[in-house]
């Protein structure tokens, strides 16, 4: 029996896979992008970080884009995400968001916190949480969270600074124009949580103080 010296159908055969495969890949991205604007998702094109430093350092970040309604367009938020590091100083080194790897539909937060003292003075914490549009799912610290289920998140920094993710069963879609009303919707919904909604009292009901100085009353005039 001859060898076999003709491979022309196979070379041609994984070449045209080799092409399809590429082909799928050049067009994977935009039928996802044009599914995800159809379903009315957000489609992310931008961050905002909101940050308050009371007795305890809380900031929320946010993913926000456009949505498809009737008649156009409108602002609309992706999620938001409440950070609460340990009852230490802590600053906000650097924050941003790009666009995730091709095929994903979707923005990427990162935000990098310094803590300033106690046991792990110097160290850097880094909060990322990741959004896909078409999927409808956030990632954060490599768990997936399916936003149906709420598109708030709670990550608290332990002592240790390690992160605990909780997702919240509430929604908010609209943009908001007023991050306080943001804080009172995670109040509401981390109301079993009383690190997070002792951090959130302190911000939205402050204690009241005390006035400095204090005013002298008038003496009668005298009669004459």
């Amino acid at each position: 029996m001859r060898p076999r010296t003709d491979w022309s159908a196979e070379i041609a055969l994984a070449f045209a896979l080799v092409i399809g495969l590429g082909a799928f890949n050049i067009f994977k991205f935009p039928a996802q992008l044009a599914a995800a604007r159809f379903s009315g998702a957000v489609i992310p094109n931008a961050t905002h970080t909101h940050a308050y430093e009371l007795d305890q350092f809380v900031a929320i970040h946010s993913i926000g884009g456009d949505r498809r309604v009737r008649g156009g367009t409108e602002r609309g938020s992706a999620l938001h995400v409440l950070v609460v590091p340990p009852a230490v100083k802590v600053t906000g080194v650097s924050r941003g968001g790009g666009l995730t790897n091709p095929g994903v539909v979707g923005k990427r937060l990162t935000v990098t916190y310094r803590v300033d003292e106690g046991p792990h003075a110097g160290a850097e914490v880094r909060v990322e949480a990741e959004y896909d549009a078409f999927r409808q799912t956030a990632t954060l610290y490599g768990e997936r969270y399916r936003l149906k289920k709420g598109n708030l998140f709670v990550v608290r920094l332990r002592d240790d600074l390690q992160p605990s993710v909780t997702q919240l069963d509430a929604t908010v879609s609209e943009e908001q124009q007023d991050p306080r009303e943001l804080l009172r919707v995670f109040r509401s919904a981390a109301r079993e949580d009383p690190l997070v909604r002792g951090a959130l009292d302190a911000i939205l009901d402050p204690p009241a103080r005390p006035r400095r100085g204090c005013s002298r009353a008038k003496a009668p005039a005298a009669a004459t």
